[in-house]
């Protein structure tokens, strides 16, 4: 039975790695859009930054104002990344000793409070009540039940098929929930750090910007014939207008 379950979540996780793996493949037919200004680093050195220090609070308005939302979250994701450890040492019949499996569960444990209290908060709070979908709460559950049956099977192996069972049903969730940022994450931010991958160079005139825009758009924002372009009003009060904005 554990071999037929053990079997069912490498299925599972092989289910979740080909389909994302499908997502990013159809992003390539997106095509490529263009940058209107200058990056402020080229290859490696903007990846470095998105996925280290600007992931600090400090760097991050967001997550600045809202600490303990960050905190939680923090301490959400490297409890699913300590179940995540423990369950493929499980699939892959590696023995981890005695200390670092009681770290590994005390990280789930805290964890899965972190899960909690955002789950408590997006249901609580009527604002994140009012912007949260279905899916929201599914994944939260899916993950969060995952943490609970992470840190019961840590103490008990006659547990381990319930604990598989929860892996399977999470691994074939992801693909189809919210819970695929777990990989879009990195993907997106490698991206950022490094748009020459996905952007064109720069526009480097109001002549190529206009181009690229429907007729009817681009006659609304050019100015003055061969100046430049005009500002597009965003005022909603037609009486008040705004001055052109010349080419170099």
């Amino acid at each position: 039975m554990l071999l037929f379950l053990k079997v069912g979540v490498l299925l599972a996780f092989l289910f979740t790695v080909v389909s994302l793996s499908v997502l990013v493949f159809r992003t390539f037919s997106f095509g490529k859009s263009c940058l209107h200004s200058e990056p402020c680093s080229k290859g490696g050195k903007g990846v470095l930054y998105v996925l280290g220090r600007g992931m600090m609070p400090w760097e991050k308005e967001s997550a600045r104002k809202h600490l303990p939302t960050y905190v939680g979250g923090m301490a959400y994701h490297l409890g699913i990344f300590a179940a995540l450890a423990y369950l493929f040492s499980l699939l892959f019949s590696i023995e981890f000793s005695a200390s670092l499996i009681s770290v590994l569960r005390w990280g789930v444990a805290v964890g899965f409070l972190g899960g909690m209290a955002l789950f408590l908060k997006r249901i609580l709070l009527p604002v994140m009540r009012k912007i949260s979908c279905p899916d929201d709460f599914a994944a939260n559950l899916l993950v969060n039940i995952f943490l609970v049956f992470t840190f019961i099977q840590t103490y008990s192996e006659s547990f381990t098929a319930f604990y598989y069972l929860a892996a399977i049903v999470m691994f074939l969730y992801i693909p189809v929930g919210k819970i695929r940022h777990c990989f879009f994450f990195f993907y997106a931010k490698v991206l950022f750090g490094n748009p020459s991958r996905v952007m064109s160079p720069m526009l480097s005139s109001p002549a190529k910007l206009t181009s690229k825009l429907p007729l009817r758009q681009s006659r609304k924002l050019n100015g003055l014939t061969g100046t430049g372009l005009a500002q597009p009003n965003l005022n909603p009060d037609p009486t008040i207008t705004r001055s052109p904005i010349r080419s170099r």
